[in-house]
């Protein structure tokens, strides 16, 4: 029943609620599984997108291929969480450490 005048839907108006809601669950499914696919991509050993990084790269270009501000970068590193290291003044993320944040998630 329609709340505002009380008439039932036509069988019309049910198919294209129920098309709607049948495409929302679709769409959804599509976006877990490529963001499950770019997830394993980027965490696989071994993988052809993690061999072509560099051995090491600054907390810039870490915090560009993790798709995070640069100051976020820079927080994770201050906390450890990921793993860093310093050379003079310089500070490198290794590409085993970008692997390594991503396998562990959002552990904290």
């Amino acid at each position: 029943m329609d709340p505002l005048d009380g008439t039932k839907p036509s069988q019309l108006e049910r198919a294209w609620a129920e098309a709607g809601r049948a495409l929302g669950r679709a769409l959804s499914l599509t976006v877990q599984a490529a963001a499950r696919d770019a997830t394993k991509a980027a965490t696989t050993p071994g993988d052809d997108t993690a061999s072509e990084l560099p051995l090491t790269m600054s907390v810039q270009e870490a915090a560009q291929v993790l798709g995070i501000s640069r100051a976020a970068a820079y927080e994770l590193v201050h906390r450890q969480e990921l793993r860093s290291v310093r050379i003079g003044r310089r500070i490198v993320v290794p590409r085993a450490a970008v692997a390594e944040f991503l396998d562990r998630g959002h552990e904290r």
